[in-house]
């Protein structure tokens, strides 16, 4: 019977997925998957994920398979090899050589010591979808009388199969020049600008402004920037 053995991580990156588990015989072998989302697209930005062993053993590895498994159990790859490696990579190629379709993916590793000794599984996600996006704002007038607190609330939705990594809002004025940004790999949330000049901290002039938010996912998809106008009807005397 098999012993499971858990390891907790301080400081634990997000998009990993770890598994550990211990031999009748004392071996212990564990998998790793970093990037658990990755978008296998020809970017050449986390086109790939990694399934890193993680073996303890008094006795040394002659043979390793690696056997990846869609979410229904059908086999889609297996790697394998002698040697034992420190890193074993999945281009999300199955055994004919063709692209896996997206989503859920269970890894599985097996050692020979010679005794043999599997991982408990790893799931890591295929996702090629750019993240769906789109932005609401409370007003498109910035005036004295827009709100109460005299600034505008920006409401972000997104539609993604992968945890969204980081975003960025931007505001630009019709010249194209930044005005305001702001960006984090914190969660989603409403987004306030009170119409100033983030450099000078005064009120940006009359006019049409545009509000870019832009979403990255986890699996390395970007989407396309999607955007609101609105004008700025005061100026910074009228708020004096």
């Amino acid at each position: 019977m098999k012993k499971f053995i858990c390891f907790v991580f301080l400081l634990m990156p997000i998009n990993f997925c770890l598994a550990a588990a211990q031999s009748k015989g004392g071996s212990t072998v564990g998998l790793r998957a970093e990037p658990q989302y990755f978008s296998p697209d020809g970017d050449e930005f986390q086109d790939n994920t990694f399934f890193m062993p993680i073996v303890k053993s008094g006795k040394s590895v002659y043979r390793w398979r690696l056997s990846i498994d869609s979410e229904r159990g059908k086999s889609v790859q297996k790697l394998h090899g002698a040697e034992f490696p420190a890193l074993i990579k999945w281009d999300g190629a199955d055994k004919k050589g063709r692209l896996a379709a997206e989503g859920k993916y269970v890894g599985k590793l097996i050692i020979w010591t010679p005794k043999k000794v599997e991982s408990p599984s790893v799931d890591v996600f295929i996702d090629k979808t750019a993240p769906s996006a789109s932005l609401s704002v409370s007003s498109t007038f910035y005036a004295l009388a827009t709100t109460e607190e005299n600034q505008l609330i920006f409401t972000p939705h997104v539609e993604d199969e992968s945890p969204i990594q980081s975003w960025e809002f931007r505001v630009s004025d019709a010249q194209e020049r930044t005005v305001y940004v702001e960006s984090s790999s914190s969660a989603l949330r409403d987004i306030s600008w009170n119409g100033s000049n983030q450099a000078t901290g005064v009120l940006a002039p009359r006019g049409i402004y545009r509000c870019f938010l832009t979403v990255l996912d986890q699996a390395g998809n970007k989407s396309l920037p999607t955007f609101v106008d609105v004008e700025i009807s005061v100026s910074p005397g009228e708020i004096l």
